[in-house]
């Protein structure tokens, strides 16, 4: 399949060259496919539409004992060559992607293995706040559970300081952590992130307010 143009799933959509082969001699068929993409556009926010909660019927023209034993017709070997890179723009990421995925088992239980790597200079939104990325991968491995490992190092600029969060471990359940130059605390990195201030700076503010309206009292009580 020269020059194909793919819509799959809802908001994913690229472009590139297929080569299909289906092959065996009885139930399960294997189905093989080497797909090269030349360009991608993904708007999709991860975690939508989770395929994992998708539900496949078997056809009623399957042998009886096929359906029966609710054994596997198809065997997937899918091999996507993303080395071209796709752009990568929804609430997370804005970005280009690239990498090679495999996909095997069935398509009732897909296994997805390989490894994606986010350029540097792309960005991550976190806290509503716009991360460059200065290292980011994501690894997918052997299990029926897509849950990959990631690691991602991005830097933002806020007020004075500069803020760097590392995020790693099972995308399920990573492990985040920040730091900042100069030095703060992580109670002061997230009152940034979250407040646009740090708690120090927060605490100032109040006790300035606080001695202003006391100053405005005096000044009143004195006319």
């Amino acid at each position: 399949a020269d020059n194909l143009e793919l819509t799959f799933p809802e908001k994913v959509t690229t472009a590139g060259k297929a080569t299909l082969n289906f092959s065996g001699s009885w139930l399960p068929y294997t189905l093989k496919v080497d797909y090269k993409v030349n360009r991608g556009l993904v708007e999709k926010d991860f975690g939508q539409d989770n395929p994992a909660n998708v539900t496949l019927r078997g056809s009623h023209f399957l042998p009886a004992q096929q359906i029966e034993t609710q054994s596997p017709s198809l065997l997937l070997d899918i091999g996507i060559d993303l080395s071209q890179g796709v752009i990568v723009k929804n609430k997370l990421l804005e970005g280009t992607a690239s990498g090679n995925l495999v996909i095997k088992g069935t398509p009732e239980n897909p296994v997805i293995l390989g490894k994606i790597d986010i350029k540097p200079g792309s960005k991550i939104i976190f806290k509503d706040k716009p991360f460059e990325v200065q290292t980011a991968r994501i690894n997918f491995t052997d299990t029926t559970d897509i849950n990959p490992d990631i690691y991602i190092s991005a830097l933002a600029r806020l007020s004075d300081y500069d803020i760097n969060i590392l995020v790693q471990g099972p995308a399920k359940t990573p492990i985040i952590a920040a730091t900042s130059q100069p030095p703060l605390s992580k109670g002061d990195i997230f009152s940034l992130l979250a407040l646009g201030m740090t708690s120090t700076k927060m605490d100032q503010n109040l006790s300035s307010d606080l001695q202003q309206k006391q100053t405005e009292i005096e000044v009143i009580a004195a006319l």
